[in-house]
Formats: C-alpha cells, structure tokens, sequence
C-alpha cells in the first residue's frame, strides 16, 4: 500500500511538472510578439506612460479621496458623484498633460498612433475615475487632436494599421474607438467598418 501512495504521489509530482511546463509556454507565448492575435503590439512605454508613471502619486493619493467637505452632485448620466474629488482629479491630469502638449507637436504621426492608451480587441480595460482615468482619456484625445493637426502626407505611413483592432481607451460612455477607425478617420476613407 506505502509503494502505491509512493508512486501516486510521484505521478502526481510528474502531472505538476506538465502542467507547470504547458502554463509557462503559454504565458510565455502570450508575452512574445508572435503570439498575439492583433496587428501591432502596445508598446510597454509610450509618451502617455511614462508621464503618467513620473508623476508624484502622493497627489494622486490625495486627490483621489473623498473629504466630509467635498460637495456631492447628481448628473443625469452617470447618477451621484463627488464632484469635488472629480475637479481635484481633472487639475492634476490636465497639470501633466500640460507638459506633455509640448513634445507631441515634435512626434511623427506614427510615434503619437502608437502613444495612444489601448486595449486588446473586443474588450475594454475600464480605469475608475481617478487621475489616471482622466488623463489617459483626455491624453488620448489630445493625441488624436494633434494627429488631426497634420497634414495628410503624413498619414500615408499609417496605412498598415487601418486593420488594428485595438481600443483606444474613452470616456465610457463616449464612442467606442479603435486604432483602425482612428486612422481610417485621418486617411479620410469614406467606406469602412469597425
């Protein structure tokens, strides 16, 4: 009986190592460039990024908590919220867009596409609102406004990601967007789908 308990408790082992060897490979798949199922991979630090991650998060912190005297409002589409602690949040994203409004204007086009914040297709990465809430939804929009700023010689090199989907990140409740329609959008293209 011992030498039975033995064995089963080696099989077992065994049937872990496999298991263990098959979730590595996957995870190591789904990090490599290959394996993805989009066009073009995010890069793991854009403009966007590395703002946002240079910041002082003790501010954040701050901004981000709900005081006995903040000021609560009902808004039709969302219901109850601190209004207060929003204003608070939205000073500290538009302070660090602000010093980043100046390098977009020296990125080509290509550089402010992939600087846009993204999810993987058919799904949507919801950030609460916070800070990085509103700065990576009004960070987006700035990208896109100045990419609608250039001329359009400059779009041509963006061709290969009008199949990207990609979404780029919004307000909920504003339009969904992906890579492709943004680009589609610039190119002018007057027949397309997302």
């Amino acid at each position: 009986m011992a030498h039975m308990e033995t064995q089963a408790i080696e099989n077992r082992t065994e049937k872990e190592r496999t298991l263990i060897k098959i979730l590595t490979l996957l995870l190591l798949c789904t990090l490599a460039p290959g394996c993805h199922s989009y066009t073009t991979i995010p890069a793991a630090h854009t403009i966007l990024t590395e703002t946002y991650e240079s910041a002082n998060y003790h501010q954040f912190r701050q901004a981000e908590r709900s005081l006995p005297t903040d000021v609560w409002v009902t808004h039709p589409k969302i219901g109850r919220y601190n209004q207060s602690r929003s204003r608070r949040e939205i000073k500290l994203a538009d302070e660090l867009l602000d010093t980043l409004r100046p390098k977009l204007k020296s990125m080509r086009a290509s550089e402010l596409l992939d600087s846009l914040e993204v999810s993987p297709p058919d799904s949507y990465d919801w950030i609460p609102e916070s800070v990085a809430f509103y700065f990576f939804r009004d960070g987006n929009e700035m990208i896109i406004e100045e990419l609608n700023r250039r001329p359009k010689s400059e779009f041509e090199t963006l061709r290969s990601y009008t199949e990207d989907r990609r979404v780029v990140f919004t307000d909920p409740s504003g339009e969904y967007l992906t890579v492709g329609s943004v680009v589609h959008r610039l190119l002018g293209d007057i027949s397309w789908s997302l």
